[in-house]
């Protein structure tokens, strides 16, 4: 999966150079501080290009509770359409796509159950609006999200026990929210 994201960065540079730039920026690293709040890690490089914007989307998280660990890696991109410039302040609507892994771990009494899905996938589509300044820029976004998961619901306890239900497809919609800082080049 790495290699396939890194031949997709590739090209998209590849793209980005073989094309007239009209603007002052070309790239835009962005976090969002929503999901450090719960120890997700929320990354996006956007490679700019007159009213659009491109690139790869990561998400990780590592969210511990008292009796429950959540951990996801997904990897997937983004693509934008700015109403004025890629690299000004405006409207913009984007659409994102991310797929990978889910783990949840769940331990009582020294048993310790975990649930593994490595293939989950979540597709975005959010409004919003994006505050630039000389290298510094904000992003506020609001939108909707639909993820699928397939799979069968293995728990294994620590002391060899296991329990499997097949619980087929599983998908849902939910609202989502977002607040990134960037820095352009």
């Amino acid at each position: 999966m790495i290699k396939l994201i890194i031949k997709k960065l590739f090209c998209l540079l590849l793209f980005y150079f073989s094309i007239e730039v009209a603007h002052s920026k070309f790239m835009n690293l962005k976090i969002d501080l929503l999901s450090r709040a719960v120890g997700g890690t929320n990354i996006e490089l956007d490679f700019l290009s007159n009213k659009f914007s491109v690139g790869p989307a990561y998400y990780g998280l590592d969210l511990s509770l008292p009796d429950w660990r959540y951990e996801a890696e997904l990897y997937g991109g983004q693509i934008s359409f700015h109403a004025e410039s890629a690299d000004s302040d405006g409207w913009l609507a984007t659409g994102k796509y991310l797929n990978g892994k889910f783990e949840i771990t769940y331990t009582k009494t020294n048993l310790v159950y975990i649930w593994f899905e490595p293939n989950v996938s979540v597709l975005f589509g959010y409004l919003g609006y994006q505050w630039m300044w000389d290298n510094f820029n904000i992003q506020l976004k609001f939108g909707q999200s639909k993820y699928d998961i397939l799979t069968t619901l293995n728990l294994k306890a620590s002391d060899g026990s296991t329990l499997s239900k097949n619980i087929g497809s599983y998908s849902g919609t939910n609202s989502s929210f977002e607040f990134r800082l960037g820095l352009a080049f």
